[in-house]
């Protein structure tokens, strides 16, 4: 049994499992810290990706899987 993790992301909101989450939290703390723009502009770069990680998400999520796991974060 693993742990779950409710999550908001691009608007959406997500169940991660904890690996998943881990690994999606790394990335997107990795990606920010190597954006060399002003703040502003950062937050507006990490507003887009979220959105768009959560459009990968909503389109690969069936009906019948409703946990994101570590093999959809990859």
């Amino acid at each position: 049994m693993k742990k779950v993790v409710n999550i908001g992301i691009g608007g959406k909101g997500f169940v991660l499992d904890i690996d998943a989450y881990n690994k999606l939290d790394s990335y997107l703390q990795q990606f920010r810290s190597k954006l060399s723009m002003g703040n502003d502009q950062a937050n507006d770069v990490m507003d887009e990706l979220e959105a768009r990680v959560a459009e990968l998400f909503s389109e690969r999520l069936g009906t019948f899987k409703d946990v994101v796991d570590i093999n959809l974060v990859d």
